[in-house]
């Protein structure tokens, strides 16, 4: 009997031991931590001893308990995005003498469409093909300046049909389109999803250009209500003159939301501004 207690004894001993080896190992958090309290990545054990009294072949059992707490990943949210596009008189001019910048406009905004409506990415879109009004022989405005228009969508097909509609003509009234755009963002049940606004333009505001500071046609208050909104802007000049370079470029969230597309690299810039803002977006 004495053998046998003694036998039991070292076998306890034993355990104990192992119980001390293993509050040495490298976790972060011992018996009785919340996984739900620890950082992400981190990892806690807990180690207890079921019963002091040995299996009928003196074995002690030890139950471990290992918790984690995952790391989670930036998930982009749903975003809301509205595509401007210029349909002024001047975006039928051509470049290389093949392609108007019209063309090369509905072209990319198609791309930019796949890009944004990708399956199951939960992103909605729109977009708004404007102009200005037209002008009688008495100086009298009449007609609408948006040409095209969608609500927020999630079917490139349909966005894609409406970029098809879009044609050249009129003046570039600015006010009118981004009163539009800001109109079809108000109307977004969730205020959490972000919102963009991608605005493509040849010219300056106005009749025939040169209406920056004419908030009639310069879409500057309506610039002010998006980004106090925390709307993004990002604005895309082609070949634009250096006024309205500098205005296009203030109109936009900022430097890096703004490019000016060259002469004669229109087309193939312009697709890759826009599909690299896709991704991005």
């Amino acid at each position: 009997m004495k053998q046998h207690k003694t036998k039991r004894k070292r076998l306890l001993v034993l355990a104990l031991c192992l119980l001390t080896a293993l509050s040495m190992l490298p976790v972060t958090a011992m018996a009785g931590a919340d996984a739900n309290s620890a950082t992400e990545g981190q990892v806690n054990i807990t180690k207890t001893l079921v019963s002091s009294i040995p299996d009928k072949d003196g074995n002690y059992t030890i139950k471990l308990t290992v918790q984690g707490n995952p790391v989670t990943h930036n998930v982009q949210p749903n975003a809301d995005v509205v595509l401007v596009v210029d349909c002024s008189g001047s975006m039928d001019e051509t470049f290389l003498g093949i392609n108007s910048r019209m063309k090369a406009a509905k072209k990319a905004g198609k791309i930019f469409a796949d890009g944004i409506l990708t399956t199951g990415s939960g992103n909605r879109m729109a977009v708004i093909g404007f102009s200005s009004k037209k002008q009688n022989i008495f100086g009298g405005w009449y007609g609408n300046p948006i040409k095209v228009k969608t609500e927020l969508l999630e079917d490139s097909k349909k966005i894609k049909d409406a970029i098809n509609q879009m044609s050249a003509d009129g003046g570039t009234d600015y006010t009118a389109a981004l009163t539009e755009a800001k109109q079809i963002l108000d109307t977004k049940n969730d205020k959490t999803r972000p919102g963009y606004v991608i605005f493509i333009s040849d010219g300056g505001p106005g009749k025939k250009g040169g209406s920056q500071n004419d908030p009639a046609w310069n879409g500057s208050a309506q610039v002010t209500q998006l980004k106090a909104a925390s709307i993004k802007i990002y604005t895309v000049g082609i070949e634009l003159e250096d006024t309205a370079a500098s205005y296009l470029r203030s109109m936009a969230t900022d430097v890096n939301h703004y490019v000016n597309i060259l002469k004669n690299s229109v087309g193939k810039d312009l697709e890759g501004i826009l599909t690299e803002w896709a991704e991005t977006i």
